[in-house]
Formats: C-alpha cells, structure tokens, sequence
C-alpha cells in the first residue's frame, strides 16, 4: 500500500535530481537572456528615435534660412586663375542655376582607430550652399549589432561632431570651440566639390593661382576663415585638395596636415561632380587614409533665378 504523502515526495525528489536542476537553470538563463535581448533591442530603438529626432533638429536649423536669388552669371564677378576658370568650364553647363541645397546618400569605410581597422557606414548629408552649412549623419558597423552613430555639421558658424554606440552610449566629441567651427568650415570648402556652383566667386569665397595647375580657394563665414589648396586635372576636374586643419587629439585638436582625392566625374543635373573620394592625415610623415566613400545618391535644389521660390 502506498504511503500517504508518497506521490509529493516523488515528485519532489524528481524535480531536484542534478539533470533536472541543470534543465531548469538553462531555462532561466535562457529567459534572462531573451529579456536581456529584448531590453536592449527596446533600448537601442528608444536611443535611434532620440538621435533621429536630434538630427532632424539639426537640419532644420539648417534649412532656416531666407532664400536667396542669382545665377552663374552673377556669381562669376572677377578675373580668376586659369586652373579654376578650366574648372567651371569642365563642370558648369551655359545658364547652369545656382544649387541652394543639396542631399547626398553615401556609402563607404571609416577607419576606426583602436579597432581591428575599416568599418563600412552609411550616411546621408545634407548641404546648404549660402550661407555654407552642412549635417552629415552616419551609421558605422563597428561590429555585429553594434553600429555607431557620427553626426558632424556645421551650422551659423558653430562646428559640432557628435558620436554614440548605438544612440544610447555618447562618446566624447567635439562643438562649440573656434578650432572645430574652422575645421569643420574647411570640410564644407573640400567637399563643395559635389555642389560646385557654391565654388563660384562671391563676397566671402575667393581664388588665388598657386601654378598652373594649383589655386587656393578661400572661404569666410561669420568671422572665421578657411582655405584649401585645390588641384586640377587636364580636363579642368578638380583631383585633389590640401590643407593644413585641426585634428582630434586626446583632449584637444591639433593641426595636421590634411589631403583629399575625387575621382570618376560624372554628370549629375547639368554639373560633373565626383563619385569617389578618400580623404587621408598626414601623421609622422606618412599618409593615412581615413575615409573613402562614394555618393549613392545626389538631390539638387536649386535657386531661382527670378525670385525665391
């Protein structure tokens, strides 16, 4: 006969055999895990809504801006030097409208410092040619299911970059100090290239001969400078730039020499811009590259030559 109570103890001392203690254990880690996964993955959509909505602030600063009128023609106000009027020749077509903003989609590598070296990213940039301003927002895959997020910019004379590990974790950037609103206003110059109506003579940009195959172009904007040497191909293209700009280092900047190369020009609404680049320092003496990158996409607004619009 059974005694009273047997069945519980049975059971009781099935459940606790060592195998089936380890089931259960797993189990739990299990959950654990999954509601660890979970919190994350809420976590990391909360921090990309938050670095979605920042960024998008962002832009509309840069967007805010009274429209302004013109074309080619009353930008090209003065003698320039041979090279850069090769240039215009190359890139502009007859009546070619002046680009009041510009979008690009890019694609390309970083390379990341203190990692195992390049990672691919995504970005989309937005420009504005006058006044100069510029967000440029990136997605770098800095290893499985861990992107970081760059956001660089340039706006009202204030240069700004900005990182995190997949929007949630900020890491140390840069904004608000003269040597990143110079640096950053130098960006804007070498990378006017996809834009080159904003290269055009104006108050505040202006071209000197270097050689034959060389100009400096200098660009002023709310009482910063910035100038960048450019070199130009024998079809008029621009191939590379140089310049001396601050740089990230430890707590501060330093200046550091600064090269950049386009290559493959295409035409894109009336103008040649290029659709691959790489962008290298200068350290110890030997040139590093950094970014190298190509446009997926490139969208035009143009000014109105008869009014705003």
């Amino acid at each position: 006969m059974k005694k009273h109570g047997e069945p519980w103890a049975r059971s009781w001392t099935a459940a606790t055999r060592p195998d089936a203690l380890r089931d259960n254990r797993g189990w739990l880690i299990g959950g654990f895990t999954a509601a660890l996964a979970l919190g994350a993955a809420a976590g990391i959509a909360i921090g990309t809504i938050r670095w979605n909505r920042q960024s998008a602030a962002t832009i509309a600063c840069l967007y805010a801006h009274e429209p302004v009128t013109g074309d080619v023609a009353d930008a090209q106000r003065e003698d320039l030097p041979e090279p850069v009027e090769r240039y215009f020749r190359f890139a502009l077509t007859a009546g070619q409208p002046l680009v009041r903003h510009a979008f690009i989609r890019w694609s390309g590598e970083l390379l990341m410092f203190g990692s195992s070296g390049w990672r691919p990213f995504s970005a989309e940039q937005h420009f504005y040619g006058k006044p100069p301003g510029y967000v440029w927002d990136a997605s770098v895959r800095v290893a499985p299911f861990l992107p970081a997020r760059i956001r660089d910019s340039y706006i009202d004379g204030v240069g700004a970059s900005e990182a995190s590990i997949v929007s949630l974790v900020p890491l140390k950037g840069q904004h608000g100090t003269r040597e990143v609103a110079e640096a950053s206003l130098m960006r804007y110059l070498a990378e006017a290239v996809w834009l080159p109506t904003a290269l055009l003579p104006r108050p505040g940009l202006s071209w000197s001969a270097i050689d034959a195959d060389a100009a400096r172009a200098t660009l002023t904007d709310r009482g910063l400078s910035a100038a960048v040497d450019f070199r130009f191909g024998e079809a008029g293209e621009i191939v590379s730039c140089s310049a001396d700009r601050y740089r990230a280092a430890g707590a501060g900047v330093v200046l550091t020499p600064w090269r950049g190369t386009y290559r493959n020009y295409r035409r894109i609404a009336g103008m040649m811009v290029p659709t691959a680049a790489e962008v290298a320092w200068v350290l110890s003496g030997r040139l590093t590259p950094v970014w190298r990158g190509r446009p997926l996409d490139i969208e035009y607004g143009f000014i109105d030559c008869k009014g705003p619009g």
